[in-house]
C-alpha cells in the first residue's frame, strides 16, 4: 500500500497524554488477526476522517497487543509519527 504525505496525528485530545513516538512500537509477530490491504485503507481513512479514539494497547518494549491494523494503518498510509498508547510491563 502506498504511503499518502506524512500527516500531523490526529489524535482525540483526550488521548494527547498517552501519545507515544510511532517508531518505538512494533507490530506483534504471533498476532492472530491478519488485515488485508483493503482493511489497512478502512483503518486509515477512519483515522484520518475521525481521528484516533481509542489507544492502542502494547508492552512497555513496544509491543503492540491490540491495535496492529491501527499502527500499519497510521504508520505506513498516514505517515503519523505518534499515535495515543495504554502500556503494561511485559
Amino acid at each position: 500500500m502506498a504511503k499518502s504525505n506524512p500527516s500531523t496525528s490526529k489524535i482525540n485530545s483526550s488521548l494527547e497524554s498517552l501519545a507515544m513516538t510511532i517508531g518505538s512500537l512494533h507490530e506483534d509477530p504471533n498476532n492472530a488477526r491478519r488485515h488485508a490491504e483493503y482493511d489497512i485503507g478502512v483503518i486509515a481513512k477512519s483515522l484520518n476522517e475521525y481521528g484516533q479514539q481509542k489507544p492502542i494497547i502494547a508492552t512497555k518494549s513496544g509491543r503492540v497487543i491490540a491495535g496492529n491494523g491501527t499502527l500499519v494503518a497510521a504508520r505506513d498510509v498516514l505517515g503519523w509519527s505518534e499515535i495515543a498508547v495504554v502500556t503494561f510491563d511485559d
